[in-house]
């Protein structure tokens, strides 16, 4: 039997390219609320996905218990493209999502511009 494990590290952007859900936007970092009239001048772009998804593997245990899903997550990311924090979207199991938290972590992306400056996604 052939399993499937995906790993979809979703940068998810509200009305053109913000991302929603709660997370502070802007150059204002103290803002807690997005606004979905910015619109980045230019989209982060994971530099390091690859290897971490080699990294995350297929767990051992959720092979054996036959376990296969997809795991999403978001991510928010400081104006230099270094990982702050993530929010699971969809969890398929806790061997799968719990292997995933684990290197998401290490998680690199270029900077978002707005308005001509690095800012907060």
């Amino acid at each position: 039997m052939n399993f499937q494990f995906t790993l979809r590290c979703t940068i998810l952007l509200m009305l053109l390219g913000r991302m929603s859900n709660g997370y502070s936007q802007g150059n204002d970092s103290d803002s807690d609320s997005p606004n979905p009239l910015n619109v980045l001048d230019v989209n982060p772009e994971p530099l390091n996905l690859n290897p971490i998804v080699r990294k995350i593997g297929y767990p051992a245990a959720a092979k054996e218990k036959e376990i296969e899903g997809e795991v999403v997550v978001q991510v928010l990311m400081d104006p230099e493209g270094n990982y702050l924090t993530h929010k699971v979207v969809q969890d398929p199991s806790p061997l799968l999502t719990e292997t995933v938290e684990t290197h998401i972590v290490e998680l690199k992306c270029t900077p978002a511009i707005l308005h001509g400056e690095p800012t907060k996604v």
